[in-house]
């Protein structure tokens, strides 16, 4: 399994995500709003619960984010007030039920401790409370995964209050509390988190006498030739989708892909999976497919190039590089053969 790792900074939106995350309707003091999600019910919650790093003893999420929402470190309009972390877990700890549904209550018991392991090193230890929720695919009952809200101030115990995020030394340069903020440090700390969550699944595994399969480096890292998937909200989904039955009369897989990016504004996500979808399709059978290109690029004038045949441009540029100069290698043969028998 692919040991997905993602963070970004949510500012005074963040009662709307900690509704978000546990289905529930939250009310903001700081922007006199709420936030409802209620509606969705739970059904795809395993649990959802707070890490509390201050001394206030807070039973609720929505209390202990007002609090802080509220506080002097958060009083600008743009200020960060909270990192919106997710990340997943190895559909191997699910328990399921005779009727194949998920056992909440156990597979709970396997991955909370582990899930309360990292972010208590990594965050409540540190001074820094969490929102905690554990989700998973209320369709296919798997897709086991994290969220948590990390509070961007950490709190101190004995001034009972939380503090700024930097500090001066002793030669008054400005010192960041959490590497988190300082962006010379920030990439490995995150990556260093990525390792740790995955080190600790894996020997979750080895002692449940089940594989250790948890990846934490990516593709690249492991020169493994393939497209990592991205993670796609529903409502990108579902039009991503309809453009794709829409223009299901073009045949040509790739050339279909090409014609949808070129003919509508996609967000990151969907672009991006285009680009996984064409790039498993040129992976099949590459000879079979490259003879196909071949024939058509034979049927067109002598001075074709790899430009008159579309459905290759957008592959060439974004698959791997191994993929596409072995690609390019044929094409480039073929119309040398061809130029070879015209003269």
């Amino acid at each position: 399994m692919e040991q997905r790792f993602a963070t970004s900074s949510v500012g005074h939106k963040c009662a709307g995500m900690c509704a978000y995350i546990n289905r529930e309707n939250v009310f903001s003091r700081y922007m006199q709003k709420e936030y409802k999600h209620a509606y969705r019910g739970k059904d795809d919650v395993i649990d959802t619960y707070i890490l509390d790093a201050t001394d206030r003893k807070y039973k609720r999420a929505e209390d202990l984010l007002n609090d802080y929402e509220c506080s002097q470190f958060c009083k600008r309009k743009d200020a960060s007030v909270v990192r919106n972390w997710d990340f997943n877990l190895s559909k191997q700890f699910v328990v399921k039920n005779k009727d194949q549904t998920i056992n909440k209550e156990e597979t709970a018991k396997i991955v909370k401790p582990l899930i309360n392991e990292f972010l208590n090193k990594n965050f409540k230890n540190q001074g820094y409370s969490c929102i905690v929720a554990i989700h998973f695919s209320n369709k296919e009952n798997e897709n086991l995964h994290v969220h948590f809200l990390s509070l961007n101030n950490n709190y101190d115990q004995k001034k009972h209050d939380y503090i700024s995020k930097t500090y001066k030394d002793e030669n008054g340069k400005t010192i960041w509390r959490n590497p988190l903020d300082d962006k010379r440090q920030s990439k490995k700390a995150i990556y260093e988190m990525r390792k740790e969550i995955a080190t600790l699944q894996n020997k979750k595994l080895k002692e449940m006498n089940l594989n250790p399969d948890v990846q934490y480096k990516s593709f690249k890292d492991r020169n493994i030739d393939k497209y990592s998937h991205k993670h796609m909200k529903k409502k990108e989904y579902d039009q991503l989708l309809m453009y794709l039955e829409k223009h299901k009369d073009i045949e040509d897989v790739i050339e279909r892909n090409e014609y949808i990016s070129n003919h509508y504004n996609l967000t990151k996500a969907q672009q991006h999976y285009l680009d996984v979808n064409s790039f498993e399709e040129i992976k099949k059978p590459n000879k079979k497919y490259i003879n196909t290109v071949i024939k058509n690029i034979s049927n067109q004038k002598q001075n074709s190039s790899l430009k008159d045949y579309k459905g290759l441009t957008r592959i060439i540029r974004t698959v791997t590089k191994k993929v596409a100069e072995e690609t390019e290698e044929v094409l480039n043969e073929a119309q040398n053969k061809k130029r070879g028998k015209s003269l």
